[in-house]
């Protein structure tokens, strides 16, 4: 805070509660005005407190939910807001928009060729950004590209997609599209919004192209969205995010609502919007090493039901995997398998009439394909597949059916080939049976569990900080490997 004095009166200079630099309230009057404007800002300042900061990665359906928060926030703590500069698609509509302290300069105006000004709209989330990235991304890999890529729905990075990645299948997952679904739809709709949105989900989940095709028409012409720029681009884009065009394409289950809502979860779990980029990371690698440790993981894979199979993906599937696979173990209960003279069978739930999957049953390599194709999204097998392995008296699934991306004894692990092959340290053996002990006990109570995980993750911590302040070498070369057993 800086003091001028002119003419006997004061000016107080203090920065702008927002933050930002450039901005300062300015206080006129004397020594004991200017001393009650200074207990004022301190007691805004106190009472903001109880308000939780933006943070990066906050979601708002619309722009007038975000602009109402960030207000609330200003006001909290004593500035305001307003609208600056917005980006606008004509796909998307605005899909960007910042918002600034009203004491804060405008963004600065250029000239164009003709003479007009606009504002400049630079950014670096461009085509050819993006393309540079993949670009980068592929070199790192070593040429290969990915099977499948998950983004949302910026264009830019959607152009870069199709000039790089040109074998590679494109998707949206069904939780990028469901809030733009929310924020587009329910004042055009009104009152028809609710059904709009059941028919809207049901056309998501059907198993065949043709049937979107003949009722996305038939939706769009009952609820008169016609000429809506909206569902254009929703139909525009129908192969990469509904369930018919991108099924049989490998997706880990990623395009799901329910991972979005355990990955969220579990960031915010790990870290908070005071986290920097290095410490993130660290965080990441220490919360994945704890929960990977062996009891830790079984505790919370509980047996449902008395089936062989089930006790025998326990002990080789990740607990994620495990938890999918034992799902879809107890809803093949309530589906029948009729064998066709083919070997093949029709696979159908006692309640419904329709919707039957057909299953391929080969016995000589004993492999197993279902027309619904979730093996091969997801790499688990579905209830169908089950149901028949089951009636055919599997006590066990054949090893081809739990691949490596799910499996527990396929992790990445660090080791010192000098120390673990030829057996020179025995510091890593005491670790492990030490670590193993400390999971077997902390198993047995939730407090317990909880505890360590809390503690252990805080003490891991603090020795890497403590780790990285030490030479970094010794002259024994490290290597990052695959464990034998991956």
């Amino acid at each position: 805070m800086t003091s001028v004095p002119s003419k006997n009166i004061w000016i107080r200079r203090q920065q702008c509660p927002c933050g930002d630099w450039k901005c300062y309230v300015t206080y006129e009057g004397d020594a004991e005005e200017t001393s009650v404007a200074s207990e004022l800002v301190k007691t805004e300042s106190v009472q903001s407190e109880a308000m939780v900061a933006p943070y990066v990665g906050m979601v708002f359906k619309t722009d007038e939910e975000a602009f109402e928060y960030y207000g609330n926030f200003a006001r909290k703590n004593g500035f305001s807001i307003r609208k600056e500069r917005s980006r606008l698609s004509p796909q998307l509509g605005v899909y960007k928009r910042d918002f600034v302290c009203y004491r804060s300069g405008f963004a600065p105006m250029r000239k164009k060729p003709t003479g007009e000004h606009h504002r400049d709209r630079k950014s670096d989330e461009t085509p050819r950004s993006f393309a540079w990235a993949l670009q980068t991304f592929i070199r790192f890999m070593k040429g290969r590209c990915p099977q499948t890529i998950l983004t949302d729905l910026d264009p830019g990075l959607r152009d870069a997609i199709r000039s790089e990645l040109l074998n590679t299948k494109h998707v949206t997952p069904i939780w990028h599209i469901l809030p733009k679904v929310s924020s587009w739809f329910p004042l055009q709709l009104g009152s028809q919004y609710a059904e709009f949105k059941s028919e809207f989900d049901a056309l998501y989940h059907l198993e065949s192209t043709e049937d979107f095709e003949l009722r996305w028409n038939q939706m769009v012409s009952i609820f008169g969205l016609g000429s809506d720029k909206h569902i254009a681009l929703l139909y525009s884009l129908r192969t990469s995010w509904v369930l018919s065009y991108v099924r049989g394409f490998f997706l880990a289950r990623m395009a799901t609502t329910s991972y979005s809502k355990s990955v969220d979860a579990f960031l915010k779990g790990i870290f908070s919007a005071q986290t920097c980029l290095r410490r993130f990371f660290e965080q990441v690698g220490v919360a994945a090493s704890t929960q990977n440790q062996p009891h830790q993981e079984m505790q919370y894979m509980h047996m449902k039901t008395c089936l062989p199979i089930e006790e025998h993906s326990r002990q080789i599937l990740t607990p994620f995997a495990f938890n999918v696979l034992q799902h879809e173990l107890i809803v093949s209960m309530q589906y029948a398998a009729s064998e066709m003279a083919n070997g093949s069978y029709l696979v159908r739930h006692f309640r419904k009439v329709d919707g039957e999957s057909l299953v391929i049953w080969i016995p000589e390599d004993e492999q197993i394909h279902c027309s619904c194709k979730e093996f091969e999204s997801s790499g688990i097998l579905c209830r169908h597949a089950l149901r028949v392995f089951i009636d055919k008296n599997y006590f066990q699934l054949p090893e081809k059916y739990f691949v490596s991306r799910w499996r527990r004894d396929s992790s990445l692990v660090f080791y010192d080939d000098h120390s673990i092959h030829d057996n020179d340290d025995e510091w890593f053996q005491e670790f492990q049976s030490l670590t193993e002990t400390l999971f077997t006990e902390s198993s047995l109570t939730k407090e317990r569990s909880d505890y360590v995980r809390r503690e252990l993750t805080k003490e891991l911590t603090r020795l890497l900080n403590e780790v990285r302040d030490m030479p970094e070498s010794d002259g024994a070369p490290m290597d990052f490997t695959l464990s034998p057993t991956g």
